[in-house]
């Protein structure tokens, strides 16, 4: 993704720095889970390009004790989004502005239009495009298409969600898609030259929708045959645990569970460092974070095919790759991996290396901004 994109990064460094050009971005991204990540990432690497003054609007989408908390679902998911992303409207001299949040965005776009602001418009969602829904009214669609078309860029975070963008907005220019991951940052997931050996082959799985993410796959396979030969720890949030998933988890002898694990905390890190490998028999996905830090870290991965997650592992190559829903094959490739140092310690080595290509933050980071602060120079007539 990234791979033609390192000598351009210098070249508009450069630019920038020589003509002492300067340029007002804001940025509205939702930030739980994994795109907590990517705002704890994207936001000090945004910061220490001096070129750049960037204002910030973090969309929390859920807060624990929220007043909102009173409202139906949809509709306290669209009231937390308003109120903490509403006083972008009101700064209208930036250059460009990236979004990640439905609500947010299509108000920003309908001013963008009804008051002729030129401002740079860009999406930044996680894979499938903002606000992605099964069931609208026509006038939601209709606004939806709107919407989308009045960005000047949507950025993909992988191949499968520029497909989607391409298939579901036919309207929409290849011109206007760029596919590129946020990326992690490299140093705080340094590559772990050996692990210490332990009697049985340890298992880690992070999640914060354990549903969604496979978890009954998961189970399922450590009760048939797994529990056996390894041990598990499991990495959620509390609010995904409902009494019985936490009976089943807690009744299982060798399985560990951890809860409430911020993405940089040194608890979280250490269990990857001891981990011997990564499984995510994800369901349902776009990017999970957790298989680029595991990779980064040199840790083999088991995962599904699903959303882009085929950008990050390649089978047998970076990783393993299963089909959803189905334990055997998820205990076959652990005791394929717990079998062959050999295999593991290629993927670790493959793994790092493809990361180090395609997802790197520092680089990535550079990237977006050159995409932005380029078109920006375009409206100002400087290209």
């Amino acid at each position: 993704m990234v791979e033609a994109s390192s000598r351009q990064s210098t070249v508009s460094r450069e630019r920038r720095s020589q003509s002492r050009a300067h340029y007002e971005i804001d940025f509205a991204l939702i930030t739980i889970t994994g795109n907590l990540t990517r705002y704890l990432t994207l936001r000090p690497l945004v910061e220490n390009d001096h070129s750049v003054s960037a204002r910030w609007y973090p969309i929390r989408t859920w807060v624990p004790d929220d007043r909102l908390r009173i409202l139906p679902g949809s509709f306290r998911i669209r009231a937390r989004h308003m109120l903490d992303s509403w006083r972008l409207f009101f700064h209208r001299n930036s250059d460009a502005v990236v979004i990640h949040a439905f609500e947010t965005y299509t108000i920003y776009a309908i001013l963008h239009r009804l008051l002729r602001w030129r401002t740079v418009l860009a999406t930044h969602a996680d894979g499938t495009g903002i606000g992605m829904r099964t069931c609208e009214s026509w006038i939601q669609n209709r606004l939806r298409k709107f919407a989308m078309s009045e960005a000047d860029l949507h950025i993909a975070w992988s191949n499968c969600g520029a497909n989607y963008l391409k298939e579901t907005y036919p309207s929409l220019q290849n011109g206007n898609i760029e596919i590129l991951h946020p990326g992690i940052d490299l140093d705080r997931w340094p590559f772990r030259s050996s692990v210490a050996s332990a009697d049985q082959f340890r298992l880690l799985f992070v999640a914060g929708d354990l549903v969604r993410k496979g978890v009954d796959t998961l189970l399922d396979a450590f009760e048939e045959s797994l529990q056996k030969t390894c041990q598990l720890s499991i990495v959620t949030q509390s609010a995904s645990l409902s009494p019985e998933l936490r009976a089943r988890i807690q009744r299982l002898p060798g399985v560990e569970l951890y809860c409430d694990l911020t993405p940089m905390q040194e608890e979280l890190q250490a269990l990857y460092r001891k981990s011997d490998c990564l499984v995510l028999p994800t369901n349902i996905d776009q990017s999970p974070w957790v298989v680029l830090e595991a990779l980064a870290m040199g840790i083999p991965v088991i995962v599904t095919p699903i959303g882009g997650i085929p950008d990050m592992v390649q089978h047998e190559r970076t990783g393993l790759l299963i089909p959803p829903r189905d334990p055997a094959a998820l205990a076959a490739a652990v005791d394929r991996l717990r079998e062959s140092q050999v295999l593991c310690a290629q993927l670790s080595a493959a793994g790092r290396a493809h990361i180090e290509e395609h997802f790197d933050a520092s680089k990535n980071t550079q990237r977006l901004l050159n995409l932005l602060t380029d078109m920006v120079d375009q409206r100002r007539g400087l290209k």
